[in-house]
Formats: structure tokens, sequence, C-alpha cells
């Protein structure tokens, strides 16, 4: 009895040092591999509980995803059927004719400070190189006009396209993490689906200005470009921040179609913004919220043509909102960004232009009028 007390009383020893996280001499190897066994129990749990959480966090996103894109989607195609039964209002200054192009915003008149000041681009870590296009900051007077509320959509063009047998052939497309031109591909093929509702791509000035052509003599009234001043004045109704929504691009995703991490599952080396916006490459117009004058897509889904011709800096840049043309006159300015770019150039003051024959797959335009 003696020996099964100390043998007993050993026993309670090595169970406390084990519990202790001790390693007294002579400790039993069954309980080193029970704990081990425990421990590995633990650590299989954890990483079980981990993984099932970051599953229900994965579904929830694409829940909602999938619930933002199919508003959207009902949203475009709510519009559609209310402009094509006439139960849409037109707006008061424009006749109702048909679709996006023809459903317009009037643009106060004002003065505004286009371009950006030096701390915007240097918290955005802007090149110097294209800082300085941004530059010089300056006052311009604008008269109020009518500038589209949306892009004119695929769609749009294809009435365009069916009336005229205008040709459009070869554009600069996405190919992995290149862009390269593709003789074949087109507005009707730019390399991803879009609806009639999309923004119409592969389309260079020549092509907008021939659609204009047409589209002014179907409806009787004068369209035009918009000058690079009068969009920008447009695109920032009203507010002086780097985004029409404020400085941070935090809310892009709400307000805008950029690279985004929707564009990051399908382009993984892309920098982008760190939100969800449901769309890879264009939206329908519209899918995304308006800026203070009802102006859709500003910044995001495509860069749009302006009338200007292309200048590295607003030197010598006209201050009545007029276009700016002269300069390098082949090129024209493109404004807004587009589905495919980083968010430090998805803002108001950012300035990019193509060439008059260059069809790119993230640009298009919009229409504006001028007011008596």
């Amino acid at each position: 009895m003696r020996l099964a007390f100390i043998a007993l009383l050993a026993g309670s020893m090595v169970i406390a040092g084990v519990a202790s996280g001790q390693t007294p001499s002579g400790t039993d190897p069954d309980l080193d591999a029970m704990q081990k066994r425990l421990d590995a129990a633990k650590a299989a749990k954890a990483a079980a509980d981990k993984k099932a959480a970051e599953d229900a966090k994965a579904a929830s996103d694409r829940k909602a995803l999938a619930e933002k894109k199919a508003a959207a989607e009902k949203k475009a195609a709510d519009d559609a059927a209310a402009r094509d039964a006439g139960k849409k209002a037109p707006d008061n200054a424009a006749a109702a004719v048909d679709g996006a192009a023809d459903d317009m915003a009037v643009i106060p008149a004002g003065t505004f400070t286009m371009g950006s000041p030096a701390v915007e681009t240097t918290r955005e870590s802007v090149p110097d190189q294209i800082a300085v296009w941004e530059r010089p900051q300056h006052e311009v007077r604008i008269r109020s006009f009518l500038l589209a509320k949306h892009a004119v959509t695929r769609g749009e063009y294809a009435k365009f396209v069916a009336a005229t047998s205008h040709s459009s052939a070869g554009c600069y497309v996405v190919n992995g993490d290149k862009v390269e031109l593709n003789a074949t591909a087109s507005w009707q093929n730019p390399g991803f689906d879009q609806t009639d509702r999309h923004p119409v791509v592969c389309v260079n000035s020549r092509d907008a200005e021939a659609y204009i052509t047409w589209y002014s003599q179907k409806t009787g009234r004068a369209y035009r470009l918009p000058s690079e001043a009068e969009w920008e004045y447009a695109a920032r109704a009203g507010t002086t921040t780097a985004r029409y929504w404020g400085d941070s691009p935090t809310a892009q995703c709400d307000y805008a179609n950029g690279a985004d991490l929707t564009v990051k599952d399908k382009f993984p080396g892309w920098t982008v913004a760190e939100c969800r916006d449901g769309w890879v490459y264009t939206a329908p117009v519209g899918s995304f919220r308006s800026n203070a004058w009802g102006l859709y897509d500003m910044l995001g889904n495509v860069w749009e043509l302006t009338a200007d011709c292309w200048n590295e800096s607003y030197a010598g840049a006209p201050a009545d909102g007029s276009a700016w043309t002269t300069g390098n006159c082949p090129g024209r300015v493109v404004r807004g960004g587009s589905w495919l770019i980083i968010p430090r150039d998805l803002r108001s003051a950012v300035r990019n232009w193509v060439g008059p024959g260059t069809r790119r797959v993230n640009a298009g335009f919009r229409l504006a009028r001028t007011l008596p």
C-alpha cells in the first residue's frame, strides 16, 4: 500500500508539472502524446472555425454583389421600359425624343476653379510629369448649357449605324495585362458582354462627330461635344474636392465604376479600390449614384471625348468655357477615367488625350447642347 501511495503521488506530480507548462524529469510519454493530440485538436478546430467564418463572409459578399448587380440591371430595364412607353418625363429644356442621349440636365451658369492644387496630386501620389497637366489652376466662366445625364449607349449608337452604315472597326482592347490594338474589335465586339444600356465603346472623335451630325439632323436640334471646361465644371457640380463625393476614394463603388476588387478577381495584378461594385467591365449607364446636378458616371465607366485639342498644361487656356482649338489638334482631350482606371486617376481634374483615329475599349462620349 505504501508503494501504491508513492506511485499515485508521483503521478500527481507529473500531471501537475504538465498542467503548469513545466517539464519535470520522468514525464510520462503517454501524457505528452495526449497533450499533443489535444493541442492538435484545438488547432484543427480553430482552423475550421476560421475557414467557416471566411466562407460565410465570402458568401455574404457574393450575395450582396449579386443583389447590387440585379438592382442595377432592374433599374436599367425599368428606365428603358419607361422611356419606350413614354412614361418618363423629359427634362424641361429638352424634348423627349428617345434614349439617354436626349435625357439632359440644365447646367447652371457660374465660375469655378479648373485644375487641381499641388496638395491634391501629392496626396494622390500623381507623378510630377502627369500632375503638370492639371496646372495651373485658373478661373473659368461658364454659360448655362445642356449636358446629357448619361453617355451615349450602345443601343443608341446601333440605331445610328443601322441608319447610316457607318463603319468603325479596329480598337485597343485589354489582352491579359496589356492594352493592344485588335483589328477586328469594334463597338459591337469589344471583348466583353454589353447590353444596349451600356455606354458605347471603341469609338473615336470622328465616329462621335458622325453620330452627332446624324442625331442633330434626326431631332432638328444642334448637338455637340462639351468643351473640356464645361465637362469639368459639370462633373464638379459645385464641389472643390478631388471627387464630386469628397477627397477620399473610399466611396468609389457607390459613385463610379472604376478598378475595384471585382476587377482584381479578373486581373490580380491591378491596383484597385478596396471595395466591390460588381462590374469588371462597363456597367449600364446610371448604375451608380449621380453627382449633385443629376449627372451619372462623370467619373468611371468610360473616358468621355471633349471638343478640345490637347495641351500639356493650362497655360493660355480659354477663360470663357469655350473649347481650346489650338495645340495638338489631332489629339482630343478625354475626361472622367473609366472602368479600368486606378483610384488616383478617378478625380474631377484628371485629363488625358487620344488621337483622332484611336478607338479604345474604355472610351465613349456624351452630348451637349448650347442654350440661347
